[in-house]
């Protein structure tokens, strides 16, 4: 079963339900297990509408569907629950079939952490999840296919990782008994560092063995690799031609080639328009009206240029313009600035 609510909100609302009304349902609700909004139950089926329509009167913001088995499965999550004949349940992984398997590829420009990573925690849900051999077994082999064959990782890598994770879960199930020893506090000390391919993995590796050369025994070292975003290495978009730009700051210099008067000025809509407006359309502006007393050339878009962008406010726009304005010291704005500037009241 499931509810349409955001997490936070179906959190509460439903630890409300559970105290309230769950307790109240009786033998018609068998079993109730939930994450978040996400419920696993037992329900009779002669008994099914009713015990929704009670859960749905508790309360209006919540509203439940529900799915109930076919072939004598259900999935919770990304667990693959199978009805056996015998009463049992058994469990395997699940995956949606929009599910794609596409993961870090072994040859992008990622830590090698990550990479382990990813295939360890994949590894580990088989491991937790897998109720029976045989399914492990198949879950292991797809694993192996997918990150090899698909994503590129070397076979050796894979299995080194595959059997590492497997002798670490059997010995600590094997070593589940309640321990007595009182464990010492451990500090750690945990670095953000750029991320920067192979050579930087390197420089790591060896500031590693130095920390744990000169650090106290009970302080462990932990590197977090920040990573980039595309864009900050090329532009990821197409650039906007400069007629077609918006929410700019300008300068436009008078073409007459005895003149060379400038004018600095905002605008929210594209640049094209105010080149229309400067040249012949708006007769309050500064520049047609210099260009009409001293019959200098009209402009054109070649005398702008544009000098600040990016300004989603009217507010950020006129900021930067009378920044520019005293930077320039342009002529042919009439006032000093087009915005006030304190730095004390």
């Amino acid at each position: 079963m499931g509810s349409s609510l955001g997490p936070i909100l179906a959190n509460i609302l439903m630890t409300e339900l559970e105290e309230e009304l769950i307790v109240k349902v009786g033998e018609d609700l068998v079993n109730w297990k939930r994450y978040v909004d996400d419920t696993l139950a037992y329900i009779k089926i002669e008994t099914l509408n009713d015990t929704l329509n009670k859960l749905n009167s508790f309360d209006e913001q919540i509203k439940f569907t529900y799915e109930i088995e076919v072939d004598n499965k259900i999935s919770f999550l990304d667990v693959l629950i199978q009805h056996e004949k015998d009463g049992k349940l058994q469990t395997s992984v699940f995956r949606k079939e929009t599910n794609t398997d596409v993961y870090i590829n072994w040859h992008s420009h990622a830590p090698l952490q990550w990479k382990k990573s990813t295939l360890r925690s994949l590894v580990n849900r088989a491991l937790h999840i897998c109720s029976l051999p045989s399914s492990l077994a198949q879950e292991i082999d797809h694993l192996k296919n997918i990150f090899v064959k698909q994503n590129a990782y070397p076979s050796n890598f894979v299995n080194s990782i595959i059997t590492d994770e497997t002798t670490k879960f059997n010995n600590k199930n094997h070593e589940n008994e309640v321990n007595d020893t009182i464990l010492e506090p451990v500090t750690q000390l945990q670095l953000m560092l750029p991320y920067n391919g192979a050579t930087g993995e390197n420089i790591i590796n060896k500031m590693k063995k130095q920390l744990k050369r000169y650090l106290p025994p009970e302080t462990t070292s932990n590197i977090i690799y920040k990573s980039k975003k595309l864009s900050t290495k090329f532009s990821i978009k197409d650039k906007t031609i400069k007629k077609h730009m918006n929410n700019i700051v300008y300068l436009c210099e008078c073409p007459d080639s005895t003149c060379k008067l400038q004018y600095i000025g905002e605008t929210n809509r594209r640049l094209e328009e105010r080149v229309l407006d400067h040249n012949n359309r708006d007769p309050n502006s500064h520049i047609l009206k210099h260009s009409k007393q001293y019959l200098h050339q009209h402009v054109y878009m070649n005398d702008f240029k544009i000098i600040g962008s990016n300004y989603n406010t009217s507010y950020k726009r006129k900021i930067s313009e009378s920044i520019y304005i005293k930077e320039y010291k342009s002529e042919l704005n009439t006032q000093e600035s087009s915005y006030k500037l304190n730095l004390y009241n």
